[in-house]
């Protein structure tokens, strides 16, 4: 199952990666000080073991590490906002140097822009929303509907129609597989005891779609009041 969601949602890296190594302080560095990452790494004990911590030792180096990281953090937003209050700076200097008339439309066509940002992004809250419902309906989770949320219904539905082959292909071979590893148990339900809603709406996907197969009619009411 999870193979068959890493593939189907595959798009390419995730462009996150470890940070870059620092360099620590040179040998003959006449005053090195503590910031060398090397004395964070477990060292070899006389033996050839890995060197042991204290606790108090282990909380330094947490510590540290996560100093490094605000300050790292701090560097960054500093430098988008010198960067922000550049362009601000530059943008009231174009500014000033218009016309009139010149200004009146750079802000219609802003205004335009903003107008539409924000019709934007109500049509995707609005798609989200019909994509649960979508969802909801074929018995897939409601979790999905970020990844399958398309540019338009029609997108949307082709996107769940095609989501939903592979993931009842997924469920039936996790299904198939679970039965084969544990026997049935004894004294299960009798055929003629009807599922109650409250009993369907306890069931897991993977059980859904077993009673699919079994009982279509009975999926098929109970899963309008789930």
């Amino acid at each position: 199952m999870l193979q068959f969601l890493q593939l189907f949602f595959a798009e390419g890296g995730s462009g996150g990666g470890a940070d870059p190594k620092k360099e620590g302080p040179k040998k003959d560095d006449p005053d090195p000080d503590d910031d060398d990452p090397e004395k964070d790494d477990p060292e070899p004990d006389d033996d050839g073991g890995e060197k042991t911590y204290t606790e108090e030792e282990l909380q330094k180096i947490a510590d540290k590490r996560v100093s490094e990281a605000v300050k790292t953090r701090e560097k960054k937003l500093r430098k988008e906002l010198e960067e922000q209050i550049k362009q601000e700076r530059e943008d009231a200097e174009r500014r000033a140097e218009l016309s009139a008339e010149e200004r009146a439309e750079e802000e219609r066509k802003q205004r335009e822009q903003e107008i539409a940002e924000r019709e934007a992004k109500l049509k995707h809250k609005e798609l989200l929303a019909d994509t649960k419902d979508h969802l909801h309906e074929k018995g897939i989770p409601v979790k999905f509907a970020d990844m399958l949320v398309g540019t338009d219904e029609d997108a949307t539905k082709e996107r769940i129609s095609a989501f939903k082959k592979e993931w009842e292909t997924a469920l039936d071979e996790a299904v198939n597989e679970r039965l084969k590893q544990k026997p049935p148990k004894q004294g299960g339900r009798k055929s003629g005891n009807k599922m109650t809603q409250e009993e369907f709406n306890k069931l897991g996907y993977r059980d859904r779609v077993k009673l699919k197969k079994q009982d279509p009619e009975l999926y098929d009411e109970l899963i309008k009041n789930a």
